[in-house]
């Protein structure tokens, strides 16, 4: 019999060959779209997209529409709000086609149970999550948000009210992070930033901080503004929830009485912003005054923006005032990396694991060593958080719904698929 045997396509070679294909897609997306040194990640996909970006884009200083989350305004991940109507939404307020480096994505959102960000990588960037003091929207009066890492081993972090994260994902890092219980319900804002290139490779590791400790002061003023420093100075106190962090960062969250004000300063050629949380009221910035609202309100802006292009030589200010009532609002500013920016996605949302890299090649390359269990992803062999380990032995036992396949857990599924198992399971389990 004659013939030739086929060649045997490894998944390796199925992986990679999907990696060119996006890669190829950023590139084109760059050369049509030159709006600064980043190379879009694959978030924003089409046409509209696109157009969406390049309009917010149509000022510098102010972003007169908050991004939707991922691609759209709505989101469908169980467990997350998205859309504009009604409480629990989730906005992104910057993107990493807004021109402010290093910041790769800052979101405004609201998870709950039974929502779970199943173990999944990350390389070359850090990131920063910040519950807030405030839950009125949650029926328990502690809501608790779970966080795991690979460089913790088995240990569980508990984040409530006032509770930030740092994750230094460094050359390479893999996190949990899960909703405890049926009735937690929180809002936080996330913060992904870029590295200098020769920082991005660090060694990664993990820091929680607590609201009204040394490392993040609370203060109160006298006019009864309330102010947290997560990082940077304020009154006479420093927030150090990011200190040795190599692209310098502030990060100030005020609560505002009605009919006061604060001025807030930042450093010379930073990117800065003040996003409003609730309330509304003004922000005076570079002679022009811009009247915000929370982004539930679809009628004005929520942020002002200051990429660093825009800072005066001295740096600048915002001065921001509430008017009908209390007004809490954040102030996040750092230092830009300076450096070409390529942000891969393993799937379309990041919810399967994020690169970020200064070229293709270097994200070609992350994805052969994390595939290969290498320079840096070597745990891949025997990290998993304590919630999967526990959730897998509950399947083993037969503790599963029969929509639950028998090979969750094979090697042959991607975590996107296995979280959105899980997520089934906690659903069918009378979440």
């Amino acid at each position: 019999m004659g013939g030739c045997a086929s060649k045997a396509v490894s998944s390796k070679d199925v992986v990679l060959a999907e990696v060119d294909k996006k890669l190829k897609r950023a590139e084109s997306f760059c050369a049509a779209t030159p709006m600064n040194n980043f190379v879009g990640g694959f978030r924003f996909q089409d046409e509209a997209s696109i157009e969406t970006m390049k309009q917010a884009r149509h000022r510098d200083s102010v972003m007169s529409e908050p991004f939707g989350f991922s691609e759209s305004t709505e989101c469908t991940e169980p467990g997350m709000e998205g859309g504009r109507q009604g409480p629990g939404k989730t906005f992104r307020i910057v993107d990493n086609n807004c021109g402010m480096d290093p910041f790769i994505a800052v979101d405004d959102f609201t998870v709950h149970y039974p929502a779970v960000f199943i173990d999944h990588p990350h390389r070359g960037f850090e990131s920063a999550t910040y519950i807030l003091p405030e839950q009125p929207d949650c029926v328990n009066e502690n809501p608790i948000l779970l966080y795991y890492d690979s460089t913790c081993g088995d240990q569980e972090f508990p984040l409530g009210k006032g509770g930030l994260v740092r994750m230094i994902t460094g050359s390479g890092i893999s996190h949990c992070e899960v909703v405890k219980s049926k009735n937690d319900r929180m809002r936080a804002i996330n913060i992904w930033f870029n590295y200098p290139r020769e920082h991005r490779v660090c060694a990664p590791y993990s820091r929680v901080c607590n609201m009204d400790t040394t490392e993040m002061p609370l203060l109160w003023a006298a006019d009864g503004t309330r102010t947290i420093v997560l990082q940077g100075e304020w009154g006479g106190s420093r927030g150090r929830c990011f200190e040795g962090c190599p692209s310098p960062i502030e990060w100030i969250h005020h609560t505002i009485p009605a009919g006061c004000s604060v001025r807030q300063p930042f450093p010379e050629g930073w990117s800065a912003l003040v996003y409003v949380l609730n309330g509304a009221g003004s922000v005076e910035f570079d002679g022009e005054t811009c009247e915000l609202s929370t982004a539930y309100d679809d009628t004005t802006p929520a942020c002002v923006r200051a990429p660093a292009a825009t800072s005066a030589a001295s740096g600048g200010a915002f001065d921001v005032k509430a008017t009908s009532g209390e007004l809490d609002v954040i102030y996040l500013a750092s230092k830009p990396a300076g450096d070409r920016t390529v942000v891969f996605d393993l799937v379309p949302d990041g919810s399967g694991g994020t690169f970020v890299m200064s070229s293709e090649a270097e994200i070609k390359s992350s994805l052969i060593d994390w595939i290969e269990h290498k320079n840096g992803f070597e745990y891949r062999h025997e990290w998993n958080s304590t919630w999967f380990k526990e959730v897998r032995e509950e399947m083993s036992r037969g503790a599963k719904p029969a929509q639950v396949r028998d090979d969750a857990f094979s090697s042959d599924l991607s975590d996107h698929e296995k979280s959105i198992i899980l997520l089934q399971k906690r659903i069918a389990d009378g979440a």
